[in-house]
């Protein structure tokens, strides 16, 4: 609230500090500042994240700030199970027994 009320410039670094930011990236061309964004973003997108679940994570927290917390907890038991009953549930599971890298499809 200080910071949008006095209007305070800040270096990347000082906002990492107070936690605004997750990561300064250091990239010495356009080419490698790409390769970084890219590298980061792939953690949450398929085939390598579960895409859905990283979608029901978002809409619980959104929903749950402007909820009661009754409707919030069935919101999260009713995204919960949806989400155990799909494909991409299968296949986490079954690459965790495996002690496979899981391959997500957002089905």
């Amino acid at each position: 609230m200080e910071i949008m009320v006095t209007g305070r410039k800040f270096q990347f670094e000082e906002a990492k500090d107070m936690a605004l930011v997750h990561d300064v990236y250091d990239s010495m061309s356009l080419e490698e500042f790409r390769q970084d964004v890219l590298d980061y973003a792939s953690q949450f997108s398929l085939p390598f994240a579960a895409a859905k679940a990283i979608g029901n994570i978002k809409r619980s927290v959104q929903s749950g700030l402007e909820i009661p917390l009754e409707y919030h907890l069935a919101l999260e038991r009713e995204l919960q199970s949806d989400l155990f009953q799909s494909e991409d549930a299968k296949a986490g599971i079954a690459a965790y027994v495996d002690k496979k890298t899981p391959k997500f499809t957002g089905e």
